[in-house]
């Protein structure tokens, strides 16, 4: 059954008949399945929380859904330990060749996006934007111990002391970020400052020296406290992050999706499938209320699809529009 346009605005009994494949179910009769085991990375746990008590509440049965690190939740999928995970940002390519080498193809499902965030206090009038290669500078591995003052950033810039910050629960904020740079998710320095969500905003904005790497959900309350600071996408363009430049694949690179990451194979078993179509049509339509930011509409519309073909392959990529409008052509 074709996604519609815009089924953020659907009755959950309509959710349900598309979860189902097209036709409606009795949650309240006997037998009603539960829903598999898989994973999810800390920044999708209000996400995969509103999933599994919709989805509860349609089908019964509970979800068996543990919060790990996206490199762990990997290494399980990959090693045919779960079928799914939930993730904040794609495999890299050594987990996707361990995939490969144990015969698991993975099927991308995007479900909203989140974007990691570089915020300086507000008290920071010299921070303009921040290029690619300069943030590659700043989280190489080799910066630690050398790459210690602004100045050492830019050339113009005080000769004053460049404190790191980042988040202390893995939200995958520094992983999608070090993907982003050096395309391994774990390059990054790791002398830094860190700081649980509610606090790591709070400590940004109090130290006149800091640059903090956040997520774009731990961001967003906060951004009358702390300055984002906009980033040189490759077009050559300064671009501060926001839902609009997010959602438009403007914010590049560090745009990032929150996808299902499935086994092909897993998808035979029906309650994996609906599990997976349910996660789609109910996240749809709640992204705005959790904080999360929504893919358009025909997007949604070309993910189901690529969901019912079970196609292969990562969908996301820098390009992410103008892929999704080329698939829409191309139909």
């Amino acid at each position: 059954m074709p996604l519609p346009h815009d089924f953020r605005l659907l009755p959950v009994a309509l959710i349900t008949a598309l979860a189902s494949g097209g036709y409606a179910v009795d949650a309240s009769s006997e037998g009603a399945p539960a829903a598999p085991r898989g994973s999810y990375a800390p920044v999708a746990a209000p996400l995969v929380e509103r999933v599994e008590a919709d989805y509860r509440g349609v089908f019964g049965g509970d979800a068996e859904m543990i919060e790990v690190r996206s490199g762990d939740a990997f290494d399980r999928l990959c090693a045919g330990g779960l079928p799914l995970t939930l993730a904040a940002r794609q495999p890299s390519a050594s987990e996707q060749r361990a995939c490969a080498a144990a015969a698991i193809d993975l099927v991308e499902i995007p479900l909203a996006f989140d974007a990691v965030v570089l915020a300086v206090p507000r008290s920071n009038d010299f921070v303009d934007h921040l290029t690619v290669d300069e943030l590659r500078t700043i989280w190489s591995p080799a910066a630690r111990g050398r790459v210690l003052r602004w100045s050492d950033v830019r050339e113009g810039w005080p000769d004053a002391p460049l404190r790191l910050y980042g988040p202390a629960v893995d939200d995958g904020a520094l992983d999608s970020l070090s993907a982003a740079l050096f395309g391994d998710p774990e390059a990054r320095r790791d002398d830094y400052a860190a700081a649980d969500e509610g606090h790591l905003a709070a400590a940004i904005l109090g130290d006149a020296d800091a640059l903090g790497a956040l997520s774009y959900e731990a961001y967003r309350p906060r951004r009358h406290h702390v300055r984002a600071v906009p980033i040189v996408n490759d077009d050559g363009v300064a671009v501060f992050p926001s839902e609009e430049t997010v959602s438009d694949g403007l914010y590049r690179p560090l745009t990032r999706p929150i996808a299902v990451y499935v086994s092909a194979a897993a998808l035979d078993d029906p309650e994996v499938e609906r599990f997976v179509r349910f996660a789609l049509a109910d996240v749809s339509r709640v992204t705005d209320e959790l904080g999360a930011i929504a893919l358009a509409p025909l997007a949604y519309e070309v993910v189901g699809e690529r969901l019912a073909a079970r196609a292969t392959g990562l969908l996301f990529d820098d390009r992410w529009p103008s892929r999704v409008a080329s698939l829409l052509a191309g139909r």
